[in-house]
């Protein structure tokens, strides 16, 4: 029986985990749902967009010495709720029992303590999903991602999309209840305090009396080439009036002044949002499997 162990990140790491991401990318039995990064330079943006770094959050995975795959977490200290990496392992490692084996070494070696792991994994990646299942987390929903290739064609915006200053959005509990209540947020304010950071935008298409009828949040991250579609939501009793379509044009207008090539989404497999989506462009690229661990 193989014995492997872990180590977190050493700049000795970085070509491996490179070629191993961009393996992972390409080969979607191999591939993880979050983060999906296609090499380094994207993985080194999602870490610090939690404040961490590689060497807290990214370990290596060995068989005696040499280097088999990768695993970790992406989280923000003093946060009780964390992503788990992977794991990703090398094509000849990838069964269920090493996957297994991998996991438990990669909890076990974090002394942080985390209330409620994610784990996020392509529905093609068979050794990673039974492992999940097998270990007791608990399957929670089916995912697709999407992709929209920007051409720099000005996009027409029949509502007017007004964006918000930080200030704005954190005295503004509208816009907080309107996300807990969409997206099942159970009252904690971690996921909205993220939207104060720099990297977030927020938008807002508003009636005379200025209540919200439509809200956007996206991102973009530091040294990439694409910007993250984060939420959409529209009033339920102003849907199909062009204002999901109007703000989702605002975003690809934004993301082309930033030099942005692609934006990136995630939605659910049943969610009917996917059709406004594929009617401004977006396309499928990868469908995942969401699980969680308390």
């Amino acid at each position: 029986m193989k014995e492997f162990k872990v180590e977190y990140y050493t700049d000795k790491d970085y070509d491996f985990i490179d070629k191993l991401l961009k393996l992972s990318n390409e080969n979607h039995h191999m591939g993880i749902g979050y983060p999906r990064c296609e090499d380094m330079k994207e993985l080194i943006s999602e870490v610090e967009l939690y404040d961490n770094k590689l060497s807290e959050s990214i370990c290596v995975i060995l068989d005696e010495d040499e280097p088999i795959g990768i695993g970790g977490f992406l989280y923000t200290e003093g946060e009780n709720e964390a992503y788990f990496v992977g794991p990703i392992l090398v094509d000849e490692y990838l069964n269920k029992e090493n996957v297994m084996k991998a996991i438990k070494l990669i909890l076990e070696s974090k002394k942080y303590t985390f209330e409620k792991l994610t784990g996020v994994c392509t529905d093609k990646n068979q050794a990673l999903n039974g492992s999940y299942t097998a270990m007791g987390w608990q399957y929670k929903t089916t995912q697709r991602e999407m992709q929209y290739d920007i051409d720099n064609t000005i996009r027409e915006v029949k509502w007017q999309v007004l964006e918000l200053d930080k200030d704005e959005v954190s005295k503004n509990n509208e816009i907080f209840y309107i996300l807990d209540k969409t997206f099942d947020w159970d009252g904690a304010r971690d996921n909205f305090n993220e939207l104060l950071r720099d990297e977030y935008k927020v938008g807002c298409v508003l009636d005379n009396e200025n209540n919200i009828l439509g809200l956007v949040v996206w991102a973009y991250l530091d040294n990439v080439d694409f910007s993250r579609l984060e939420y959409l939501v529209v009033n339920e009793n102003h849907r199909k009036k062009g204002i999901g379509e109007a703000m989702i044009n605002h975003v690809i207008n934004d993301s082309s002044k930033h030099n942005m090539k692609s934006i990136y989404l995630s939605t659910g497999i049943s969610n009917e949002a996917f059709k406004i989506y594929t009617k401004t462009g977006f396309y499928d690229t990868v469908v995942s499997n969401i699980y969680v661990r308390k």
